[in-house]
Formats: structure tokens, C-alpha cells, sequence
């Protein structure tokens, strides 16, 4: 909930080189969970399973050097 108190998360991807069921669990229990906590002044997000499977490492690693190289910097703010 730290996060989400300070960036606005519209969604949350559970995704992973891991069995469909598996994924699908994972969703399950974190939407469970999730409706558990007060989330008062805080939007909560829409937990979804992804559809890259095994390929969603990959993928995630291959788009940081494209976030650091052209997404703002999240950190910019809390510098002195």
C-alpha cells in the first residue's frame, strides 16, 4: 500500500513464468487480500493476469533500458 500512497497505479499485471492456474491464483488472492486493507484516499488498482508467460522477463528487462533512457525519472522530486 506504500506504493500505491504515493504513485497512482491504475492496474497491476500479475504475469510469469509460471502455469496458467498458477497465475490465475495469484490474481485471485491478491484481489482477496487486497479487499481487506482500508484503502481510504487511495484508488485501488485493477489486479489483472497477464498473457506473456515465460516471455514476461524478457520482455520486462528489455524495457529498462527504454524507461531509463526516455520515461521520467519517479525519483526526480524526492532529490535535494
Amino acid at each position: 500500500m506504500a506504493t500505491l500512497s504515493i504513485i497512482d497505479l491504475e492496474s497491476v499485471i500479475v504475469d510469469g513464468c509460471f502455469p496458467g492456474f498458477v497465475r490465475d491464483e495469484l490474481v485471485s488472492r491478491t484481489e482477496v487480500e487486497l479487499d481487506k486493507l482500508d484503502l481510504q484516499g487511495i484508488r485501488r488498482p485493477e489486479i489483472v493476469a497477464g498473457s506473456m508467460g515465460a516471455t514476461a522477463r524478457a520482455v520486462g528487462a528489455a524495457c529498462l533500458p527504454l524507461s531509463k533512457d526516455h520515461v521520467i525519472d519517479q525519483n526526480a522530486l524526492l532529490q535535494d
